[in-house]
């Protein structure tokens, strides 16, 4: 806009000269008031003489603008920097005051009812053919909408950025998921994604485990950021838990706490003491649903502050979800089918072994068989034709006899194999000192091995060891045994046979040792199995059917017992080791009912188990002999409970989750109000290894599952009857 110069000198003009003034007139004022914009007239006195409506709608205040003082009502501010307009800065004041022509200044301004609206200012002086400054022009344009629309279109285009941002981020999360090669790495590839997406400091992955406990339970199979100590708090997770992964089991939904202290859920639980101790403040679980609903796991992300899950990320939290579910259910799939794949594979072969095994038994029973017949034919063949009394008639019968007891002994393996088989084994146990029992059967095969040059010695046990059995069976189990020891040591050999008791495990051992050929560690790993025996030669002396040893594990077992075969190797001996639960003898039977009122005499008892069923059967056997039974279901809860209730005895399964039971044992023999307290271990495990452990992590007593209640009442018995 150029400067306007106007002139005064019209008092020559004509009337119609007038006229034609006013019709101009009129129609500038047509056009200032039909422009777009606001328009302002100042005068030199900075009196405003022209304000069209669009400058009054722009500048609406308390009262119209009058004077170029009057835009100090206003506030105005540089969009850019946001600082206030000084009083000079206003275009109408750079034009009527220092005859600057200024265009496009735009400003921020704030009316009075707090409104705020961005407009465009121009100002040009208006000055005389002098050059003298008469006045000043004002255009004001309201662009709010404008700047509006192009904050909204900005800001559409960041979110759209973001939002291209966030799918290629899932596309890649998704790509990293497929490509997860097997199960382990799934599950660490959905922690990594979850932390990534969600910025969050720790996280975890449980499994569900449907057949873990009545409802089934979760396990702890991955974290991050976490050290192993602070994590065993959530090693097993029930329904019951008062953690967020615990209320997610129990309702097959999302959980999200943002502030773990304002949650009422959790006030008091040791998970929040847990979280408050590692420094977690916020946390979400978001449970693993097949497409059918089945529940397989559930992730859990936490944060060091409060944390609210946004729109985004709960969106997030359901696409990785639904993905994770459907790879590692598909995954399990394929697994179970490569292990039911592998076990065919497994099951042919076996089949092929045995098959293989029935050949050579059918070669080995063709053999033993026709030996002793062949002997008894030519000894019959020989009777007939010597003469009745003499030497060679003796002879004839001798033979015939000891091969009559062979084939007798290979019909009776035959037949008792298969009745152990087919689970009809009888047994007609009763109460027998042990060492009297091997005492006899060693005696019936002295002749046998000072025949065959092997020196045959026994050891009874120091005191007497009565056990419930068949003595039959017994005295066959080491009667196989021994056959087996003379059969395979050379003349010049020795074997020992050792009876033995172990207070701790509260059973007896038979130990039979000797210095034969030994045993490979191949042979070790199917000692025990039908038709399997030690290498033999075509002249297969004394080769056998390979029954015997299968013979004294299915007799052993069915006894409660277990029988085990240990070797150097070739050439170095072998030792066998048969184990039987002792049973009160006689002599203590007249005492039985006083054992039993001792170990009834109340005791509290805390029992830590994580088989559900074990650990209520044991409850219900204890609390029916009046003891006051508490139970925990793993090595930690276990400890909590014990410094609550300071129980007298412990049993303590050893197979326990998270920490086992020798960690269990250290941990109450290391703390002040816990050492004193009778440790009781309780296990499926009983090889000498796990008893040594036991032992050396402070248990006094073991206890092998499954466990009686005359076992259970002799074991308390001893603790109040040390004696």
């Amino acid at each position: 806009m150029r400067e306007v110069s106007v002139s005064s000198d019209n008092h020559n003009m004509p009337h119609g000269s007038y006229q034609d003034k006013s019709l101009e007139n009129s129609c500038i004022k047509t056009i200032i008031t039909a422009i777009p914009a606001g328009l302002l007239v100042i005068g030199a006195n900075g009196q405003i003489s022209l304000a069209n409506e669009e400058a009054n709608r722009i500048f609406a205040g308390e009262a119209p603008l009058k004077h170029i003082h009057d835009f100090s009502k206003y506030k105005g501010y540089w969009p850019d920097t946001g600082e206030p307009l000084k009083p000079g800065d206003w275009p109408a004041v750079q034009a009527l005051f220092y005859g600057r022509e200024t265009r496009g200044v735009i400003v921020e301004i704030e009316n009075h009812n707090g409104a705020t609206s961005t407009i465009i200012l121009s100002g040009v002086p208006v000055k005389n053919e002098s050059g003298g400054i008469t006045g000043a022009i004002v255009v004001a344009q309201d662009i709010t909408e404008h700047i509006k629309a192009q904050h909204l279109l900005r800001h559409s285009e960041k979110q759209l950025a973001i939002e291209l941002e966030r799918a290629k981020l899932l596309q890649n999360v998704s790509t990293k998921l497929i490509q997860a090669n097997d199960i382990d790495s799934l599950y660490d590839q959905i922690l990594d994604t979850a932390m990534m997406l969600l910025h969050s400091d720790y996280a975890s992955f449980q499994l569900f485990i449907p057949e873990r406990g009545a409802e089934g339970e979760l396990c702890l199979l991955r974290y991050r950021g976490f050290n192993e100590s602070d994590i065993k708090v959530w090693q097993w997770i029930t329904p019951r838990s008062r953690s967020s992964c615990g209320l997610a089991l129990n309702t097959r939904r999302r959980v999200a706490f943002s502030d773990v202290l304002q949650c009422d859920y959790m006030a008091g639980s040791i998970y929040l003491d847990a979280y408050l101790k590692i420094g977690i403040r916020a946390v979400q679980t978001t449970p693993l649903l097949s497409r059918s609903g089945t529940l397989i796991g559930m992730f859990s992300t936490y944060w060091r502050q409060p944390h609210e899950l946004s729109e985004w990320e709960i969106r997030n939290l359901d696409v990785l979800a639904r993905q994770a579910a459907d790879l590692i259910e598909r995954t399990q799939t394929e697994q179970a089918l490569r292990r039911s794949e592998a076990r065919y594979r497994d099951l042919v072969r076996k089949l092929q072994e045995a098959d293989r095994r029935k050949e050579e038994f059918l070669g080995m029973l063709s053999h033993e068989i026709r030996n002793p017949l062949a002997s008894i034919m030519l000894s019959l063949s020989l009777l007939s034709k010597a003469e009745t009394g003499s030497a060679k008639a003796a002879k004839a019968i001798e033979i015939m006899d000891r091969q009559a007891a062979q084939l007798s002994r290979l019909v009776d393996d035959l037949l008792d194999i298969t009745r152990i088989t087919l689970g009809k084994m009888e047994m007609k146990k009763e109460l027998v000192e042990l060492g009297d029992l091997v005492s006899r059967s060693v005696a019936d095969f002295q002749t046998n091995f000072q025949q065959n040059g092997v020196k045959l010695e026994f050891r009874p046990a120091s005191e007497p060891l009565y056990v419930k059995v068949d003595p039959v069976r017994i005295s066959q189990v080491v009667g196989n045994l021994l056959h087996n020891a003379v059969k395979y040591t050379a003349a010049g050999g020795h074997t020992r046979v050792t009876v033995s008791r172990d207070s701790f495990e509260q059973c007896a051992y038979i130990r039979i040792e000797d210095s034969g050929i030994g045993i490979s560690p191949e042979l070790l790993k199917s000692i025990f199995e039908p038709f399997v025996q030690a290498g033999t030669t075509l002249d297969r002396n004394g080769a056998g059917l390979g029954l015997g040893l299968a013979l004294v594990h299915g007799l052993v077992r069915l006894h409660g017992g277990t029988v085990t075969a240990s070797s150097d190797g070739p050439g170095k001996g072998s030792m066998f080791t048969v184990r039987l639960p002792l049973s009160a003898g006689p002599d203590v039977a007249a005492k039985n009912e006083a054992a039993a009122t001792a170990s009834s005499k109340s005791k509290r008892v805390l029992v830590i188990e994580d088989n559900y069923d074990v650990a209520q059967s044991l409850r219900l056997l204890l609390e029916s002999d009046g003891h006051t039974v508490f139970l925990a279901s793993d090595g930690y809860r276990g400890l909590a409970e014990a410094k609550e209730i300071r129980p007298e005895i412990l049993i303590c399964d050893i197979g326990l989750p998270g920490m086992d039971g020798y960690q269990v044992a250290r941990e109450f023999r290391a703390h002040e109000n816990l050492r004193n307290v009778y440790l009781i271990s309780l296990t499926g495990y009983a090889r000498p290894d796990d008893l040594r452990r036991a032992r050396e992590a402070g248990f006094q007593s073991q206890l092998t599952k499954p466990v009686d209640l005359d076992t259970l009442r002799a074991t308390l018995a001893r603790i109040n009857n040390p004696g």
